[in-house]
Formats: C-alpha cells, structure tokens, sequence
C-alpha cells in the first residue's frame, strides 16, 4: 500500500476510537491536498459506522460558502470531521 493509502485508514481508525471514548466533539485533518481531501472523504462515506460526521472540507478550490460550515456546529445528533489542507490553519 502506498504511504497516502495508510495516512487515509489512520485517520478513519482515529475516527472511529474518538467515537468510542468522547460522547461529542469534532475532528480536526490536515491532509497534502485536494487529492488526499477527496479520497479521505470517499473513504469516511464508505464507512457505515462513520455516518454519523458530517464531512466538511477546506480548500482553495471549494466556495468561501461552504468553507464557513467549518465554523458552524454539527447538525443534530452528529459530529463533524474537517478535512483540510494545512494552509487553512492560516
């Protein structure tokens, strides 16, 4: 498996392990680029148990609209999952 591949499955198993020890909170991921973004997002998605995140993605490429949910609380009932570049963080 290829060092992205592996980087994508941490960061589901560290979804899934802060599901079973924090009853509410958020998860915060930055990833190389929009590539990484997509692929980790298809991945959580794939995951019946991890329906529960709502997905939010930072990037240059996804409208400033959407980018503000990442400041917003999670909907009812969920929790939210940031994928992001580490330029975000500026």
């Amino acid at each position: 498996l290829s060092e992205s591949v592996l980087q994508l499955h941490v960061v589901t198993a560290v979804m899934h392990w802060v599901m079973d020890t924090h009853s509410q909170g958020s998860v915060l991921v930055f990833l190389p680029g929009w590539q990484e973004i997509s692929s980790c997002a298809a991945l959580i998605k794939k995951d019946v148990n991890l329906r529960c995140y709502q997905i939010v993605t930072l990037h240059s490429t996804v409208p400033p609209t959407e980018q503000r949910t990442a400041f917003q609380p999670p909907h009812a009932g969920r929790r939210k999952v940031i994928l992001s570049t580490d330029i975000a963080e500026t």
